[in-house]
């Protein structure tokens, strides 16, 4: 549950994403942080996961294990792996088998240009660079905020774009984190072939109840 956004602007591309994990709990709504935003290397490719939380950081942490992974094989490694994780689930859950269809991303690689694909289970395929896209629980609502061409757009002013795409998403969606409380992460796509990390902390802090009532209760 969570917006991942693919937006291209003039010196390459983002991807963007909020940090809010959400799951619907027997007594209401348990939100944490999770990082959706995963760099296989400092050279790529750029991977952004919706879904599934712990089915993409048990792909996350294969991935990180893995020695061999480039901006060629990824989309194949990526499946392969799903595929294990799936057969694993099933001999952990007695025949159950896990539904991959519930795991959604984007994989941005690079050679000789940035080269981004969606993935949805396991089924990979290029989209168009040129164009904005989204994935997630949020991506519904950010549709019509993604249109605008952005591809004259610079380094800030593509990050402030995705900034208030989430902040707008988050008032109207309450899976996705809104940027003033959770942050953000991003993951920068040079023309040249660079990826960059980033990622903005929160302006406003949360209040922690539990907390608060602890440091009551010693008054």
């Amino acid at each position: 549950m969570t917006l991942v956004m693919y937006i291209p602007y003039k010196e390459g591309c983002i991807l963007i994403s909020d940090r809010q994990d959400t799951e619907e709990v027997r007594n209401g709504i348990c939100k944490r942080e999770v990082k959706k935003l995963y760099l296989v290397s400092e050279k790529g490719p750029a991977i952004g996961c919706s879904g599934d939380t712990e089915l993409f950081l048990a792909l996350f942490e294969k991935l990180r294990h893995q020695t061999n992974v480039n901006n060629d094989n990824v989309c194949d490694t990526i499946v392969k792996l799903l595929l294990e994780l799936a057969k694993q689930w099933k001999d952990m859950y007695g025949g159950i088998e896990h539904s991959l269809e519930n795991i959604e991303m984007f994989v941005v690689t690079w050679k000789n240009g940035i080269i981004p694909y969606h993935l949805h289970g396991i089924l990979p395929k290029s989209i168009d660079r040129a164009r904005c896209h989204g994935i997630g629980t949020g991506y519904s609502a950010s549709g019509p905020l993604l249109n605008p061409s952005t591809t004259n757009l610079s380094d800030q002013e593509v990050i402030a774009l995705g900034e208030e795409i989430m902040r707008q998403v988050a008032r109207l969606n309450y899976t996705v984190g809104p940027p003033e409380y959770h942050g953000y992460d991003i993951i920068k796509v040079s023309k040249n072939g660079k990826f960059i990390t980033d990622s903005k902390p929160p302006t406003i802090r949360e209040l922690d109840f539990a907390s608060i009532i602890k440091e009551l209760g010693r008054l």
